[in-house]
């Protein structure tokens, strides 16, 4: 009678090998497919602020000023007063510059914006000093005037430009606003807690440090 011929199969440390050398693929990979998918955002994001930037001159041309920022649910403030209730470092991206004119299409939200607080808008962040003027001319006991240079302190290490009107912020790649609110406290003023950080991909793609625009036409870096 002819032999049955045996049955071919893989062995249990074929298997295994099959299995490790996967995994040591997998563990190349995802790390870098992970990079990609932040560089990609990075990119995303300076485009969206070089937009924005071009959307508050021609607003800035039309009205011969800045628009003001909406407040942290991306909703207009109407009124002076209204502004005093929105601290400068939770305004978000002019609602005047879709409507009534629409200088942008539409405000974009930060795709680094995933931890907001309950009913926060994901709106990209958006601080003028015409905002600022608005509050220190709508609250005299507070020292309001030297705002904008706390800010500057706070979130770059340096003193403000004369020519920068606004800045964009974005959470980065960190997820998390790496910049201090400054407590105002009247009639003594802001006092700085700690630094802010810009990001750097040179200090690693997923690394620490919000993104900025400063503008006009100064870009990520001043």
């Amino acid at each position: 009678m002819p032999h049955a011929s045996p049955r071919r199969a893989f062995t249990l440390i074929e298997l295994l090998i099959v299995v490790a050398i996967i995994a040591i693929l997998a563990a190349i990979a995802v790390p870098n497919f992970l990079e990609a998918q932040t560089r990609s955002k990075i990119s995303r994001v300076k485009s969206d602020m070089r937009s924005f930037s071009v959307a508050m001159e021609a607003y800035h041309v039309d009205n011969g000023r800045y628009a003001v920022p909406s407040d942290d649910r991306g909703a207009y403030i109407p009124s002076p007063v209204m502004a005093l209730t929105v601290n400068p470092m939770e305004t978000r991206l002019p609602i005047l510059l879709t409507t009534p004119v629409a200088y942008i299409t539409s405000l974009s939200n930060d795709p680094f914006a995933e931890k907001v607080r309950h009913g926060e808008s994901q709106i990209y962040h958006c601080i003028t000093w015409d905002y600022v003027q608005i509050r220190r001319n709508n609250s005299p006991t507070s020292n309001w005037n030297t705002v904008w240079r706390v800010f500057f302190l706070e979130v770059t290490g340096q003193e403000p430009p004369s020519n920068v009107a606004y800045f964009f912020v974005s959470f980065g790649p960190d997820k998390k606003h790496d910049m201090n609110v400054p407590h105002i406290t009247a009639p003594t003023g802001p006092h700085v807690h700690g630094s802010g950080q810009i990001y750097d991909p040179t200090n690693g793609t997923i690394s620490d440090g919000d993104i900025f625009y400063f503008g006009p036409g100064r870009g990520f870096a001043i």
